[in-house]
């Protein structure tokens, strides 16, 4: 990452994150971390760090968050963070007395918020100083508080990589990639014979998958960690079908983009905020359009590689998990230019 012009304002501002114990917004709780000790700060994931040894909590969940928010009432007594930063809304009670000591807080929302699913949003953006979403239209109608901040990669190549012959799909089954899959290998012409790797839970229970499968298909039934990914990402070609409709960029696709992948990611109008389709990454609006430009960019390797550069450069250049958390510290009062 080239040099980024800013400071802190102060010595090592101190962040408290707050972040789920359990589900895919737990893996990104030690990326954030890092980022922001990479920008000058303190850092600690309170339910992973911050209390160990101070709470003991049986494995219940509902137990756990009681007693983290009681040691959140404890040590907002004893020791004052500059930033709470939460991609777990707090109770409002937290929030409240952390503002009443002067401590800023934040609200990176990670979800999709047109979901019935995650409307829990709505019940606690108010109370926070800052609300970020990676989001976009019409999410960003949603709320006057909303500002838009798409992720960025937890890790990036310095160099470009040599290109592998192998096609990744990474994520957990849902019917909808499910479909996308059937309908992308009926249409996909595997002249080249390269093999297909799936790499993620529940797909072993696909039957329809099993059936089609001539051989080329192969399924990883696990989950794939940050660090594990940038190994399967880099110089392959990386599917990526959207989980469900929403326009915002996946998380994942920075760090395809950061190993040196060539991704190949199911078009929203978002994804063009960041990059620029046929230059970074490949779109594609349809399975079956998603077959076709993978024939062609398997048969092209020049055009391959120079895909795959260009999107790591400009993930390097302004796309880093340490970009994003830079605007934060600029915005909260932490740091400026």
């Amino acid at each position: 990452m080239e040099k980024l012009k800013f400071t802190v304002s102060r010595k090592r501002p101190l962040i408290w994150i707050i972040s789920p114990l359990k589900g895919g917004r737990n893996a990104l709780s030690q990326p954030l971390v890092h980022a922001f000790q990479s920008a000058g700060c303190d850092a600690d994931d309170v339910f992973l760090s911050l209390y160990s040894g101070f709470i003991k909590v049986s494995s219940n969940y509902e137990d756990a968050v009681n007693a983290v928010i009681s040691s959140l009432n404890y040590f907002l007594d004893k020791t004052k963070p500059d930033l709470i930063f939460d991609i777990l809304p707090l109770p409002d009670i937290i929030i409240n007395k952390a503002q009443n000591a002067n401590v800023k807080s934040v609200f990176w929302f990670l979800e999709n918020g047109l979901s019935e699913q995650y409307q829990y949003w709505r019940k606690h953006i108010d109370n926070y100083d800052f609300f970020y979403s990676f989001q976009g239209f019409p999410f960003n109608k949603k709320h006057e508080k909303y500002r838009y901040l798409p992720w960025g990669a937890t890790y990036c190549r310095q160099k470009d990589c040599e290109l592998s012959e192998q096609i990744i799909m990474h994520g957990s089954m849902s019917s909808r990639r499910e479909s996308f899959f059937i309908r992308f290998y009926n249409e996909f012409n595997n002249f080249y014979n390269v093999k297909i790797k799936i790499i993620g839970p529940g797909w072993n229970k696909s039957e329809e998958i099993k059936k089609l499968n001539k051989g080329d298909i192969t399924i990883e039934e696990r989950w794939l960690g940050i660090k594990d990914a940038v190994s399967y990402y880099q110089g392959n070609i990386v599917l990526h079908p959207l989980i469900d409709e929403i326009n915002a960029i996946p998380p994942r696709c920075f760090d395809i983009l950061g190993a040196g992948g060539l991704l190949i990611a199911e078009y929203c109008e978002t994804i063009e905020t960041e990059f620029k389709d046929g230059e970074h990454f490949i779109s594609f609006k349809s399975p079956e359009e998603a077959a076709k430009k993978t024939e062609k960019i398997i048969e092209n390797r020049k055009l391959r590689f120079l895909i795959s550069s260009n999107g790591r450069k400009e993930i390097l250049h302004k796309n880093m998990l340490t970009h994003r958390i830079i605007k934060i510290l600029k915005d909260t009062g932490l740091a400026e230019d």
